[in-house]
């Protein structure tokens, strides 16, 4: 039985299919494995692993300089130019990628769209029901 893998940036397969990031801010431990066990180291892990993105502290810096220099700053108040450790440069990064990953919640959209207390109703009937809802 074949199973499903990634290819990564240079067209390699990388062993693994990768989870989904929906609901990555709810779980506890990340990556199949769990050997992530928060989320900002673990959106680093594909960026530093050798055969998905194969990048490095230096390369992240001239992206980051290139092409999101005034970002980095609003949020991190320096430019990516000015850290001076390659270690919070890439932690900085993880963070990032963190906080947008967290607002990827199938929660979040289903309290963002249907908020009423009778729609939430309706969707409880009809999983009981296995139908779905109606919208009047």
């Amino acid at each position: 039985m074949e199973t499903a893998v990634a290819e990564a940036c240079d067209g390699k397969l990388t062993g693994c299919n990768p989870p989904t990031v929906l609901n990555a801010g709810d779980s506890t431990w990340l990556m199949w494995d769990g050997r992530a066990d928060r989320l900002w180291n673990q959106a680093l892990l594909p960026l530093l692993n050798p055969v998905e993105m194969n990048s490095n502290a230096s390369l992240l810096l001239a992206r980051l300089s290139a092409e999101y220099e005034e970002e980095y700053r609003a949020i991190f108040g320096k430019l990516p130019s000015e850290e001076t450790d390659d270690n919070q440069l890439l932690a900085h990064f993880g963070k990032a990628i963190a906080a947008y990953e967290r607002a990827l919640s199938t929660a979040t959209t289903l309290r963002s769209t249907r908020t009423s207390s009778a729609s939430c109703r309706r969707w409880r009937s009809a999983r009981r029901r296995r139908t779905r809802p109606t919208w009047d």
